[in-house]
């Protein structure tokens, strides 16, 4: 039982580190839409966009990973 809640506590950690990065790359996305517009600019605006993407899809899979942890515990008890 204390190792599902330590497991948990640790994908609750990674969720938020990757909600965290999330909204940096975002955020240094939208700021890319405010310079000129160049071929860098759209090289770095599209792996700004992939990695958002990978960083949202990450924190989908660990916010299910945790939800099947803490079944696992009510089951349990």
């Amino acid at each position: 039982m204390d190792a599902y809640k330590i497991k948990i506590q640790n994908l609750i950690n990674k969720r938020q580190l990757s909600i965290q990065l999330f909204s940096i790359v975002t955020g240094g996305g939208v700021g890319l839409l405010f310079v000129k517009f160049e071929l860098k600019t759209a090289i770095l605006f599209a792996i700004g966009i992939y990695y958002s993407i990978l960083l949202l899809s990450n924190y989908i899979k660990l916010d299910k990973t945790i939800d099947k942890y803490i079944e696992k515990i009510e089951e349990e008890k």
